[in-house]
């Protein structure tokens, strides 16, 4: 595999490892006078834990020998739906801050807790799904 081809699988984990980090700039920039980064560790865990379905279906698909084609439209629906929540979470976080609502919600931070589980199977399903209804190239399907 060449260095182009990693960087290709690796593109929807890395955009989806840094809309935590956007999420949290944003709120800062409404909140004067709050660091940046309160809670590192806490960072640090939302952007993994926002690439790991990802990264869980580029290794599946490498296992696999699946070729890009074959998972993009799951890996681009995945970044899609990553990108919504985390722009909801960046909302209810500005409205946080800036007095609009009452705080957090607890609502929402389950959501993005239990997301990337169910933003794997999507994925997944919608791979399987492009797999069997798309035929390969020099295949019989």
């Amino acid at each position: 595999m060449t260095a182009r081809e990693r960087l290709r699988w690796a593109t929807p984990a890395l955009l989806a490892a840094v809309l935590p980090l956007a999420s949290r700039v944003a709120v800062w920039m409404a909140a004067s006078g709050r660091p940046l980064v309160a809670e590192p560790g806490v960072l640090a865990f939302q952007m993994a834990w926002a690439a790991m379905p990802f990264v869980a279906l580029a290794a599946l698909a490498v296992l696999t020998r699946r070729a890009w084609a074959e998972v993009a439209l799951a890996m681009g629906a995945g970044l899609a739906l990553t990108a919504a929540l985390w722009a909801w979470a960046t909302w209810d976080g500005v409205l946080a801050v800036t007095g609009r609502s009452a705080g957090a919600s607890a609502g929402l931070g389950l959501l993005a807790l239990g997301a990337p589980v169910a933003l794997l199977s999507v994925m997944v399903t919608a791979a399987a799904v492009r797999a069997a209804f798309v035929s390969r190239p020099g295949g019989s399907g």
